[in-house]
């Protein structure tokens, strides 16, 4: 769904499933809350040479691509939403 972009990196091999979200150290604690708060996933954050970043890490074994897309729509979703109200 994708790859390193302006906003978003695969973080180590891509076997791990792991999408670290860029941007500034508080845009990114903000959107943590966002998602978090919203409720319909989880996620957490790291932190690696001052650099705190967001993890979106698939873990399930029954985890299926439909569950992927939905949680990739609430992380745009969440984004896009909290981006509008900083430019308001």
């Amino acid at each position: 769904m994708t790859r390193n972009t302006r906003s978003y990196s695969l973080g180590g091999s891509h076997c791990r499933s792991l999408l670290c979200r860029q941007g500034s150290n508080e845009l990114n604690k903000a959107l943590l809350d966002k998602i978090n708060s919203d409720g319909r996933i989880y996620m957490v954050p790291s932190e690696c040479k001052g650099v705190y970043f967001l993890r979106f890490a698939v873990c399930a074994t029954r985890t299926e691509a439909q569950d992927v897309k939905f949680a990739w729509s609430v992380i745009v979703e969440m984004a896009e939403e909290m981006l509008r109200s900083t430019t308001e």
